[in-house]
């Protein structure tokens, strides 16, 4: 994470849930999408990487980086948002 003119910019990486599920997540917040790859809001931006396959032990998921970039209280909320929407629990 750094800090650049109050812009900050943090990479996740995901696991459990479908690319094109969080793409539908974020074009529905979004007020550009570009190559369904960026999607830029009113004062952020998110970028999907790929997905590639991550083994752990004999389980095999499908792993994603994110980009988020926007001012902090911003990226603040729109993680806190994303990781609730997103968030999967064991059973």
């Amino acid at each position: 994470m750094h800090d650049n003119i109050g812009i900050i910019t943090k990479k996740i990486k995901m696991r459990g849930a479908s690319r094109e599920e969080i793409a539908v997540y974020f074009r529905g917040l979004s007020k550009y999408v570009h190559n369904d790859k960026r999607f830029y809001g009113t004062d952020w931006v998110v970028e999907l990487g790929d997905e590639r396959p991550c083994v752990i032990g004999a389980i095999m998921l499908m792993e994603m980086d994110i980009t988020f970039t926007a001012p902090r209280e911003c990226l603040e909320v729109l993680l806190a948002d994303f990781r609730l929407k997103f968030m999967r629990a064991g059973g």
